[in-house]
Protein backbone atom coordinates (compact mmCIF):
# COMPACT_ATOMS: atom_id res chain seq x y z
CA UNK A 1 0.00 0.00 0.00
CA UNK A 2 2.01 2.72 -1.20
CA UNK A 3 -0.36 5.61 -1.51
CA UNK A 4 -3.95 5.31 0.37
CA UNK A 5 -6.63 3.34 -1.26
CA UNK A 6 -9.85 5.53 -0.40
CA UNK A 7 -12.38 3.64 -2.73
CA UNK A 8 -15.90 4.05 -2.48
CA UNK A 9 -17.58 3.93 1.12
CA UNK A 10 -18.96 0.50 2.21
CA UNK A 11 -22.32 1.32 3.53
CA UNK A 12 -25.33 -0.01 2.83
CA UNK A 13 -27.13 3.42 3.06
CA UNK A 14 -27.11 6.14 0.27
CA UNK A 15 -25.29 8.99 1.68
CA UNK A 16 -26.59 12.38 1.23
CA UNK A 17 -25.59 14.78 -1.43
CA UNK A 18 -23.28 17.11 1.02
CA UNK A 19 -21.24 13.58 2.10
CA UNK A 20 -20.76 13.03 -1.45
CA UNK A 21 -19.59 15.97 -3.01
CA UNK A 22 -17.11 16.17 0.04
CA UNK A 23 -15.69 12.83 -0.08
CA UNK A 24 -15.58 13.03 -3.94
CA UNK A 25 -13.47 16.39 -3.61
CA UNK A 26 -11.12 14.63 -1.05
CA UNK A 27 -10.80 11.91 -3.43
CA UNK A 28 -9.59 14.29 -5.79
CA UNK A 29 -6.59 14.96 -3.50
CA UNK A 30 -5.17 11.43 -4.24
CA UNK A 31 -6.02 11.00 -7.66
CA UNK A 32 -2.24 10.09 -9.37
CA UNK A 33 1.11 9.21 -7.56
CA UNK A 34 1.20 12.39 -6.08
CA UNK A 35 -0.53 11.20 -2.83
CA UNK A 36 1.53 13.35 -0.21
CA UNK A 37 0.24 16.72 -1.99
CA UNK A 38 -3.24 15.46 -0.53
CA UNK A 39 -1.85 14.63 2.54
CA UNK A 40 -0.47 17.85 2.95
CA UNK A 41 -4.04 19.36 1.92
CA UNK A 42 -5.62 17.57 4.90
CA UNK A 43 -3.39 18.86 7.67
CA UNK A 44 -3.65 22.75 5.77
CA UNK A 45 -6.87 23.39 3.45
CA UNK A 46 -9.09 20.90 5.41
CA UNK A 47 -7.46 21.63 8.95
CA UNK A 48 -10.89 22.61 9.89
CA UNK A 49 -13.21 20.51 7.44
CA UNK A 50 -15.05 17.89 9.67
CA UNK A 51 -14.22 14.52 7.66
CA UNK A 52 -14.89 11.10 7.58
CA UNK A 53 -12.99 8.71 10.14
CA UNK A 54 -10.59 7.30 7.11
CA UNK A 55 -9.46 10.97 5.85
CA UNK A 56 -9.61 12.61 9.59
CA UNK A 57 -7.04 9.32 10.03
CA UNK A 58 -5.05 10.81 7.22
CA UNK A 59 -4.93 14.20 8.43
CA UNK A 60 -4.16 13.03 11.68
CA UNK A 61 -1.12 11.27 10.40
CA UNK A 62 0.07 14.68 8.36
CA UNK A 63 -0.61 17.16 11.22
CA UNK A 64 1.91 15.12 13.47
CA UNK A 65 4.56 16.01 10.52
CA UNK A 66 3.70 19.08 10.39
CA UNK A 67 4.15 19.51 14.15
CA UNK A 68 7.26 18.17 14.33
CA UNK A 69 8.39 20.22 11.34
CA UNK A 70 7.52 23.50 13.16
CA UNK A 71 9.04 22.53 16.04
CA UNK A 72 12.40 23.21 14.15
CA UNK A 73 13.80 25.89 15.54
CA UNK A 74 16.22 26.24 12.27
CA UNK A 75 12.08 27.38 10.31
CA UNK A 76 13.15 31.01 10.75
CA UNK A 77 16.44 31.10 9.13
CA UNK A 78 15.82 31.42 5.08
CA UNK A 79 19.13 30.04 4.39
CA UNK A 80 18.48 26.72 6.26
CA UNK A 81 15.13 26.16 5.32
CA UNK A 82 16.10 26.44 1.59
CA UNK A 83 19.55 24.48 1.91
CA UNK A 84 20.00 22.13 5.37
CA UNK A 85 16.58 21.89 7.20
CA UNK A 86 17.43 19.01 9.92
CA UNK A 87 15.95 15.94 8.89
CA UNK A 88 12.65 15.04 11.05
CA UNK A 89 13.03 11.80 12.06
CA UNK A 90 10.25 9.11 11.31
CA UNK A 91 7.97 7.94 13.96
CA UNK A 92 9.32 5.03 16.03
CA UNK A 93 8.38 1.39 16.05
CA UNK A 94 6.09 2.33 19.52
CA UNK A 95 4.70 5.10 18.50
CA UNK A 96 3.77 4.09 14.60
CA UNK A 97 1.70 0.69 16.87
CA UNK A 98 -0.24 2.60 18.68
CA UNK A 99 -1.10 5.18 15.65
CA UNK A 100 -2.22 1.96 14.03
CA UNK A 101 -4.40 1.18 16.52
CA UNK A 102 -6.59 4.01 15.80
CA UNK A 103 -7.15 3.36 12.16
CA UNK A 104 -10.57 2.97 11.54
CA UNK A 105 -11.85 0.79 8.88
CA UNK A 106 -10.91 1.50 5.40
CA UNK A 107 -10.38 0.47 2.02
CA UNK A 108 -6.97 -1.47 1.65
CA UNK A 109 -6.25 -1.59 5.78
CA UNK A 110 -5.18 -4.78 5.35
CA UNK A 111 -2.21 -3.34 4.00
CA UNK A 112 -1.71 -0.71 6.49
CA UNK A 113 1.43 -1.47 8.90
CA UNK A 114 4.29 0.43 10.43
CA UNK A 115 6.66 0.61 7.03
CA UNK A 116 2.94 2.19 4.80
CA UNK A 117 3.42 4.60 7.51
CA UNK A 118 7.29 5.18 7.75
CA UNK A 119 7.18 4.96 3.51
CA UNK A 120 4.14 8.11 3.92
CA UNK A 121 6.38 9.78 6.19
CA UNK A 122 9.46 10.01 3.90
CA UNK A 123 7.14 10.94 0.85
CA UNK A 124 5.55 14.11 2.53
CA UNK A 125 8.70 15.09 3.85
CA UNK A 126 9.94 15.09 0.56
CA UNK A 127 7.53 17.31 -1.03
CA UNK A 128 7.28 19.86 1.99
CA UNK A 129 10.90 20.34 1.36
CA UNK A 130 10.96 20.39 -2.55
CA UNK A 131 7.84 23.37 -2.01
CA UNK A 132 10.01 24.87 0.75
CA UNK A 133 13.39 25.52 -1.44
CA UNK A 134 11.10 27.21 -4.23
CA UNK A 135 9.65 29.71 -1.98
CA UNK A 136 12.08 32.53 -1.65
CA UNK A 137 10.94 34.33 1.86
CA UNK A 138 11.60 30.91 3.22
CA UNK A 139 9.68 27.99 5.31
CA UNK A 140 7.52 30.09 8.10
CA UNK A 141 5.99 32.23 4.90
CA UNK A 142 5.27 29.32 2.97
CA UNK A 143 3.33 27.57 5.91
CA UNK A 144 1.67 30.17 7.08
CA UNK A 145 0.17 30.94 3.13
CA UNK A 146 -1.08 27.12 3.20
CA UNK A 147 -2.57 27.79 6.82
CA UNK A 148 -2.14 30.73 9.68
CA UNK A 149 -2.89 28.24 12.15
CA UNK A 150 0.43 26.36 11.85
CA UNK A 151 2.20 29.75 12.19
CA UNK A 152 2.59 29.69 15.96
CA UNK A 153 3.27 26.07 16.04
CA UNK A 154 6.56 25.15 18.14
CA UNK A 155 6.91 28.82 18.98
CA UNK A 156 7.09 30.64 22.16
CA UNK A 157 4.78 33.73 22.93
CA UNK A 158 4.72 36.74 24.97
CA UNK A 159 1.41 37.70 25.97
CA UNK A 160 0.58 41.24 27.74
CA UNK A 161 -2.81 41.80 29.06
CA UNK A 162 -4.94 44.29 31.17
CA UNK A 163 -5.15 43.01 34.96
CA UNK A 164 -7.84 45.37 36.06
CA UNK A 165 -8.02 43.87 39.85
CA UNK A 166 -4.87 45.45 40.41
CA UNK A 167 -4.28 49.51 40.17
CA UNK A 168 -0.27 49.02 41.23
CA UNK A 169 -0.01 46.72 39.06
CA UNK A 170 -2.64 46.72 35.99
CA UNK A 171 -0.97 44.88 33.70
CA UNK A 172 -0.16 40.82 33.21
CA UNK A 173 2.68 38.81 31.55
CA UNK A 174 3.03 35.43 30.74
CA UNK A 175 4.77 33.07 27.97
CA UNK A 176 3.18 30.02 26.38
CA UNK A 177 4.51 28.00 23.71
CA UNK A 178 2.44 25.93 20.92
CA UNK A 179 2.32 22.52 21.78
CA UNK A 180 -0.11 21.55 18.34
CA UNK A 181 -3.29 22.15 16.59
CA UNK A 182 -5.69 20.53 18.29
CA UNK A 183 -8.25 18.32 16.74
CA UNK A 184 -10.74 21.57 16.80
CA UNK A 185 -8.14 23.19 14.74
CA UNK A 186 -6.80 25.51 17.87
CA UNK A 187 -3.27 26.16 18.68
CA UNK A 188 -2.76 24.35 21.87
CA UNK A 189 -1.32 26.59 24.08
CA UNK A 190 0.58 26.16 27.57
CA UNK A 191 2.58 27.63 29.25
CA UNK A 192 6.19 28.17 29.32
CA UNK A 193 7.10 25.84 32.70
CA UNK A 194 4.86 23.09 31.13
CA UNK A 195 8.36 22.53 28.54
CA UNK A 196 10.98 22.37 31.73
CA UNK A 197 8.99 19.66 32.70
CA UNK A 198 7.85 18.27 28.85
CA UNK A 199 11.16 18.20 27.66
CA UNK A 200 12.96 17.12 30.96
CA UNK A 201 10.97 13.82 31.43
CA UNK A 202 12.00 13.05 27.89
CA UNK A 203 15.86 14.10 28.59
CA UNK A 204 15.19 16.05 25.79
CA UNK A 205 17.78 19.38 26.55
CA UNK A 206 18.27 19.66 22.92
CA UNK A 207 14.64 20.35 21.89
CA UNK A 208 14.79 22.39 25.13
CA UNK A 209 17.29 24.64 23.92
CA UNK A 210 15.84 25.15 20.50
CA UNK A 211 12.48 26.09 22.19
CA UNK A 212 14.08 28.62 23.97
CA UNK A 213 16.34 29.97 21.24
CA UNK A 214 14.32 33.40 20.77
CA UNK A 215 14.14 34.22 24.01
CA UNK A 216 17.86 33.75 23.98
CA UNK A 217 17.83 36.00 21.13
CA UNK A 218 15.99 38.48 22.55
CA UNK A 219 17.55 38.34 26.09
CA UNK A 220 20.87 39.76 24.14
CA UNK A 221 18.84 42.82 22.94
CA UNK A 222 16.67 43.77 25.51
CA UNK A 223 17.62 44.01 29.70
CA UNK A 224 14.65 43.29 30.98
CA UNK A 225 14.25 39.92 29.37
CA UNK A 226 18.10 39.30 30.51
CA UNK A 227 16.43 39.67 33.76
CA UNK A 228 13.41 37.54 33.97
CA UNK A 229 15.86 34.66 32.18
CA UNK A 230 18.46 35.46 34.80
CA UNK A 231 15.38 35.53 37.44
CA UNK A 232 13.49 32.43 36.02
CA UNK A 233 10.40 34.83 35.94
CA UNK A 234 10.29 34.36 32.65
CA UNK A 235 8.50 30.94 32.97
CA UNK A 236 5.50 32.07 35.17
CA UNK A 237 2.63 34.85 34.81
CA UNK A 238 3.99 37.81 36.35
CA UNK A 239 1.51 40.99 37.47
CA UNK A 240 3.41 44.27 35.74
CA UNK A 241 3.67 47.73 35.95
CA UNK A 242 2.74 50.05 33.29
CA UNK A 243 6.36 50.96 33.00
CA UNK A 244 7.18 47.06 32.59
CA UNK A 245 4.28 46.83 29.80
CA UNK A 246 5.55 49.86 28.19
CA UNK A 247 8.82 48.48 27.64
CA UNK A 248 7.79 45.39 26.19
CA UNK A 249 5.23 47.46 23.87
CA UNK A 250 8.52 49.44 22.78
CA UNK A 251 10.48 46.51 22.27
CA UNK A 252 7.75 44.84 20.44
CA UNK A 253 9.75 45.12 16.73
CA UNK A 254 13.11 43.38 18.59
CA UNK A 255 10.86 40.89 19.99
CA UNK A 256 9.87 39.71 16.93
CA UNK A 257 12.88 39.88 14.83
CA UNK A 258 14.14 37.75 17.28
CA UNK A 259 11.38 34.73 16.59
CA UNK A 260 8.84 35.34 19.21
CA UNK A 261 5.20 35.79 18.95
CA UNK A 262 3.85 39.33 20.53
CA UNK A 263 -0.11 39.05 22.07
CA UNK A 264 -1.16 43.07 22.91
CA UNK A 265 -4.37 44.47 23.66
CA UNK A 266 -6.14 45.52 20.57
CA UNK A 267 -5.90 49.47 21.96
CA UNK A 268 -2.25 49.19 21.17
CA UNK A 269 -2.15 47.13 17.71
CA UNK A 270 -1.37 49.68 14.78
CA UNK A 271 -0.33 51.80 17.14
CA UNK A 272 -3.56 53.31 18.19
CA UNK A 273 -3.64 53.69 21.26
CA UNK A 274 -3.73 57.38 22.73
CA UNK A 275 -0.89 59.49 22.94
CA UNK A 276 -0.51 63.17 23.48
CA UNK A 277 0.38 65.91 20.94
CA UNK A 278 1.09 69.48 20.81
CA UNK A 279 -1.61 70.71 17.84
CA UNK A 280 -0.18 73.41 15.91
CA UNK A 281 -3.40 75.64 14.68
CA UNK A 282 -2.38 77.95 11.42
CA UNK A 283 -4.76 79.90 9.49
CA UNK A 284 -5.95 83.38 8.15
CA UNK A 285 -6.38 86.37 10.23
CA UNK A 286 -9.88 86.90 7.98
CA UNK A 287 -12.29 85.17 6.14
CA UNK A 288 -11.33 85.37 2.19
CA UNK A 289 -8.95 83.47 0.89
CA UNK A 290 -7.38 86.81 -1.07
CA UNK A 291 -4.20 87.17 0.67
CA UNK A 292 -0.82 87.00 -1.18
CA UNK A 293 2.46 84.69 -0.51
CA UNK A 294 3.33 87.28 1.99
CA UNK A 295 0.03 87.45 4.26
CA UNK A 296 0.57 86.98 7.68
CA UNK A 297 -1.09 83.78 9.17
CA UNK A 298 -2.45 83.14 12.91
CA UNK A 299 -0.41 80.67 14.45
CA UNK A 300 -1.41 78.91 17.96
CA UNK A 301 -0.21 76.09 19.99
CA UNK A 302 -1.70 73.86 22.63
CA UNK A 303 -1.45 70.29 23.80
CA UNK A 304 -4.31 68.23 23.40
CA UNK A 305 -5.60 64.29 23.66
CA UNK A 306 -7.27 63.54 20.71
CA UNK A 307 -9.63 66.97 20.12
CA UNK A 308 -10.01 68.08 24.18
CA UNK A 309 -7.16 70.40 25.19
CA UNK A 310 -5.15 68.98 28.24
CA UNK A 311 -5.31 70.83 31.83
CA UNK A 312 -1.84 72.55 32.59
CA UNK A 313 -2.09 70.14 35.50
CA UNK A 314 -2.86 67.03 33.32
CA UNK A 315 0.35 68.31 31.34
CA UNK A 316 2.33 68.26 34.18
CA UNK A 317 1.66 64.59 35.20
CA UNK A 318 2.48 63.47 32.26
CA UNK A 319 5.64 64.76 31.85
CA UNK A 320 6.25 63.49 34.80
CA UNK A 321 5.30 60.00 34.64
CA UNK A 322 8.77 59.37 32.21
CA UNK A 323 8.47 56.56 29.31
CA UNK A 324 5.20 54.71 30.05
CA UNK A 325 1.71 54.14 29.94
CA UNK A 326 -1.10 56.49 32.40
CA UNK A 327 -4.68 56.43 32.96
CA UNK A 328 -5.78 59.67 31.92
CA UNK A 329 -9.55 60.40 30.92
CA UNK A 330 -10.45 56.63 31.29
CA UNK A 331 -8.05 55.21 28.82
CA UNK A 332 -4.33 54.25 28.67
CA UNK A 333 -2.67 57.39 27.59
CA UNK A 334 1.55 56.62 25.76
CA UNK A 335 3.73 59.04 27.20
CA UNK A 336 7.28 59.68 26.35
CA UNK A 337 8.92 62.21 27.95
CA UNK A 338 11.95 63.54 25.59
CA UNK A 339 9.45 63.44 22.65
CA UNK A 340 6.26 65.23 24.33
CA UNK A 341 9.11 68.17 25.36
CA UNK A 342 10.89 68.01 22.69
CA UNK A 343 7.52 68.43 20.68
CA UNK A 344 6.49 71.65 22.88
CA UNK A 345 10.53 73.16 22.93
CA UNK A 346 10.45 73.11 19.20
CA UNK A 347 7.22 74.69 19.12
CA UNK A 348 7.27 77.07 21.67
CA UNK A 349 10.28 78.53 19.52
CA UNK A 350 8.22 79.03 16.72
CA UNK A 351 6.23 80.71 18.33
CA UNK A 352 8.24 83.08 19.72
CA UNK A 353 9.66 83.65 16.32
CA UNK A 354 6.46 83.81 15.10
CA UNK A 355 5.45 86.72 17.48
CA UNK A 356 8.27 88.92 16.61
CA UNK A 357 8.31 88.37 12.74
CA UNK A 358 4.77 86.81 11.73
CA UNK A 359 4.12 83.99 9.74
CA UNK A 360 3.54 84.52 6.40
CA UNK A 361 1.21 82.10 3.58
CA UNK A 362 4.64 80.27 2.03
CA UNK A 363 6.09 79.93 5.38
CA UNK A 364 2.63 78.43 6.68
CA UNK A 365 2.57 75.67 3.67
CA UNK A 366 6.41 74.59 4.37
CA UNK A 367 5.43 73.82 8.34
CA UNK A 368 2.29 72.02 7.26
CA UNK A 369 4.53 69.76 4.81
CA UNK A 370 7.15 69.46 7.42
CA UNK A 371 9.78 71.05 5.91
CA UNK A 372 12.28 73.90 6.96
CA UNK A 373 11.71 77.25 6.67
CA UNK A 374 14.27 78.72 4.34
CA UNK A 375 17.12 80.07 6.57
CA UNK A 376 14.86 81.33 9.13
CA UNK A 377 14.17 78.69 11.73
CA UNK A 378 17.35 76.41 10.74
CA UNK A 379 18.57 73.69 13.38
CA UNK A 380 14.90 73.78 15.32
CA UNK A 381 13.79 70.45 15.93
CA UNK A 382 16.96 68.58 14.45
CA UNK A 383 17.80 67.11 17.68
CA UNK A 384 14.62 64.50 18.43
CA UNK A 385 11.86 63.53 16.19
CA UNK A 386 8.93 65.55 17.25
CA UNK A 387 6.67 65.21 13.72
CA UNK A 388 4.89 62.25 15.75
CA UNK A 389 3.77 63.99 18.69
CA UNK A 390 2.83 67.09 16.96
CA UNK A 391 0.21 67.64 14.77
CA UNK A 392 0.39 70.35 12.61
CA UNK A 393 -3.28 71.79 10.79
CA UNK A 394 -4.15 73.89 8.39
CA UNK A 395 -8.15 76.36 9.76
CA UNK A 396 -10.25 78.66 8.57
CA UNK A 397 -10.20 80.06 4.99
CA UNK A 398 -5.98 79.26 5.10
CA UNK A 399 -7.50 75.34 5.10
CA UNK A 400 -9.85 76.32 2.31
CA UNK A 401 -6.69 77.48 -0.02
CA UNK A 402 -5.08 74.38 0.85
CA UNK A 403 -7.70 72.27 -0.47
CA UNK A 404 -8.40 74.14 -3.36
CA UNK A 405 -4.61 74.08 -4.24
CA UNK A 406 -4.77 69.88 -3.81
CA UNK A 407 -7.57 69.57 -5.69
CA UNK A 408 -8.33 71.85 -8.27
CA UNK A 409 -11.82 70.81 -8.95
CA UNK A 410 -12.98 72.80 -5.95
CA UNK A 411 -11.81 75.85 -7.02
CA UNK A 412 -14.40 78.71 -6.72
CA UNK A 413 -13.95 81.43 -9.21
CA UNK A 414 -16.68 84.47 -9.98
CA UNK A 415 -14.77 85.30 -13.21
CA UNK A 416 -17.10 84.22 -16.54
CA UNK A 417 -14.31 83.60 -19.38
CA UNK A 418 -16.75 83.75 -21.94
CA UNK A 419 -17.80 87.71 -20.93
CA UNK A 420 -13.95 88.97 -20.75
CA UNK A 421 -13.03 88.25 -24.50
CA UNK A 422 -12.19 84.71 -24.89
CA UNK A 423 -12.94 83.75 -28.35
CA UNK A 424 -13.75 80.07 -27.34
CA UNK A 425 -15.47 77.68 -25.24
CA UNK A 426 -13.25 76.03 -22.52
CA UNK A 427 -13.97 72.29 -21.86
CA UNK A 428 -14.55 71.40 -18.93
CA UNK A 429 -10.98 70.41 -17.66
CA UNK A 430 -9.39 73.93 -19.46
CA UNK A 431 -11.82 75.45 -16.82
CA UNK A 432 -10.33 73.74 -13.81
CA UNK A 433 -6.94 74.62 -15.35
CA UNK A 434 -8.03 77.93 -15.48
CA UNK A 435 -9.64 78.44 -12.04
CA UNK A 436 -6.39 77.20 -10.49
CA UNK A 437 -4.09 79.01 -12.08
CA UNK A 438 -6.07 82.13 -11.45
CA UNK A 439 -6.38 80.87 -7.81
CA UNK A 440 -2.51 80.32 -7.44
CA UNK A 441 -1.82 83.66 -8.66
CA UNK A 442 -4.08 85.88 -6.17
CA UNK A 443 -2.32 84.26 -3.98
CA UNK A 444 1.16 84.87 -5.74
CA UNK A 445 2.40 81.28 -5.51
CA UNK A 446 4.37 80.02 -8.63
CA UNK A 447 2.40 77.24 -10.56
CA UNK A 448 3.10 74.30 -13.18
CA UNK A 449 0.44 73.50 -15.34
CA UNK A 450 1.32 69.87 -16.78
CA UNK A 451 -1.66 68.83 -19.21
CA UNK A 452 -0.35 66.97 -21.80
CA UNK A 453 0.63 67.51 -25.06
CA UNK A 454 -2.09 68.32 -27.45
CA UNK A 455 -4.56 69.21 -24.67
CA UNK A 456 -4.11 72.87 -25.42
CA UNK A 457 -2.41 74.73 -22.49
CA UNK A 458 -2.02 77.70 -24.27
CA UNK A 459 -5.43 78.64 -24.27
CA UNK A 460 -5.62 77.90 -20.74
CA UNK A 461 -2.95 80.50 -20.25
CA UNK A 462 -4.36 82.84 -22.60
CA UNK A 463 -7.62 82.78 -20.71
CA UNK A 464 -5.57 83.48 -17.61
CA UNK A 465 -3.96 86.79 -19.00
CA UNK A 466 -7.70 87.82 -20.17
CA UNK A 467 -8.78 87.88 -16.21
CA UNK A 468 -5.79 89.04 -15.04
CA UNK A 469 -6.27 92.15 -17.50
CA UNK A 470 -9.75 92.98 -15.40
CA UNK A 471 -7.77 93.34 -12.59
CA UNK A 472 -6.04 96.31 -14.36
CA UNK A 473 -2.49 95.35 -12.94
CA UNK A 474 0.90 95.53 -13.94
CA UNK A 475 1.54 94.01 -17.35
CA UNK A 476 2.65 90.61 -17.58
CA UNK A 477 5.59 88.77 -19.22
CA UNK A 478 5.84 85.84 -21.62
CA UNK A 479 8.99 84.19 -22.43
CA UNK A 480 9.13 81.75 -24.63
CA UNK A 481 11.53 79.64 -27.08
CA UNK A 482 12.09 81.64 -30.29
CA UNK A 483 10.99 78.56 -32.19
CA UNK A 484 7.29 79.24 -30.22
CA UNK A 485 7.52 82.99 -29.93
CA UNK A 486 5.02 83.81 -33.74
CA UNK A 487 2.72 80.85 -32.63
CA UNK A 488 1.69 83.01 -29.72
CA UNK A 489 1.32 85.79 -31.32
CA UNK A 490 -1.03 84.30 -33.67
CA UNK A 491 -2.73 82.49 -30.87
CA UNK A 492 -3.39 85.88 -29.13
CA UNK A 493 -4.26 87.58 -32.12
CA UNK A 494 -7.37 84.44 -32.46
CA UNK A 495 -8.34 83.98 -28.98
CA UNK A 496 -8.08 87.29 -27.01
CA UNK A 497 -7.58 90.29 -29.43
CA UNK A 498 -8.50 92.38 -26.83
CA UNK A 499 -4.72 91.90 -25.26
CA UNK A 500 -2.61 94.59 -25.79
CA UNK A 501 0.42 92.99 -26.23
CA UNK A 502 4.11 94.32 -27.39
CA UNK A 503 6.68 91.85 -28.59
CA UNK A 504 10.37 92.32 -27.19
CA UNK A 505 13.17 90.62 -29.76
CA UNK A 506 14.53 92.13 -32.79
CA UNK A 507 11.82 89.74 -35.06
CA UNK A 508 9.33 92.30 -33.22
CA UNK A 509 8.88 95.51 -32.73
CA UNK A 510 12.81 95.66 -31.68
CA UNK A 511 14.23 95.57 -27.63
CA UNK A 512 13.52 99.24 -26.95
CA UNK A 513 11.34 100.07 -23.80
CA UNK A 514 7.99 100.86 -25.18
CA UNK A 515 6.62 104.70 -23.75
CA UNK A 516 3.14 103.51 -23.36
CA UNK A 517 4.13 100.54 -20.85
CA UNK A 518 0.79 101.14 -18.40
CA UNK A 519 -1.05 100.39 -21.37
CA UNK A 520 0.39 97.11 -22.37
CA UNK A 521 -1.29 94.09 -21.17
CA UNK A 522 1.98 91.36 -21.92
CA UNK A 523 4.84 91.57 -23.27
CA UNK A 524 6.02 88.73 -24.97
CA UNK A 525 10.36 87.58 -25.64
CA UNK A 526 12.07 84.61 -25.60
CA UNK A 527 14.60 82.77 -23.23
CA UNK A 528 17.74 84.55 -24.74
CA UNK A 529 16.40 87.80 -25.27
CA UNK A 530 15.21 88.12 -21.15
CA UNK A 531 18.61 88.21 -19.77
CA UNK A 532 20.15 90.55 -22.03
CA UNK A 533 17.27 93.62 -22.07
CA UNK A 534 18.02 95.31 -19.17
CA UNK A 535 14.86 97.21 -19.11
CA UNK A 536 12.89 94.27 -18.56
CA UNK A 537 14.91 93.65 -15.33
CA UNK A 538 13.81 96.59 -13.83
CA UNK A 539 9.91 96.00 -14.10
CA UNK A 540 7.60 94.28 -12.43
CA UNK A 541 5.58 92.53 -14.37
CA UNK A 542 2.50 90.99 -12.88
Amino acid sequence: MGSPYLGEPETEEQPDRAATALENRLRGLFQGDNYTKGLFQLATAELETVLPSDFDFLRTFAKNYLTRLCHLPELGNIEKTQNDLPAIPSPSNAESEFFLLTAPPMPGDEYLNADTLNDWWKELDHYVRSQIKKHPAGAVDWIQKQSPLWRTVGRVTFHLAENKRDESRPFAFMATYTDKVSAGAKPVQLPLSKALIEYASAQDRNSLLRLLQPITAAAEKCDWVQDMVEEQTIYQPRAWSPKQAYKLLQDIPTLEESGLIVRVPDWWKGKQTSRPQVRVSVGTKDQTVTCGADALLQFRIETVLGDEPLTEEELRELLAAGDTLVPLRGEWVEVDTAKLQAALDHWKKIDRLVNEDGLTFYEGMRLLSGLPVDGKWDGLGKELSFRDWSDVMPIGSFAEALTAIRDPSQVQDDVSYQQIGLNATLRPYQEVGVRWLHLLTRLELGACLADDMGLEKTIQVITLLLALKQMKTQPSLLVTPASLLGNWESEMKKFAPSLKSRIAHASGAGTDEPRNLHNIDLVMTTYGMVERIDWIKTKHFR
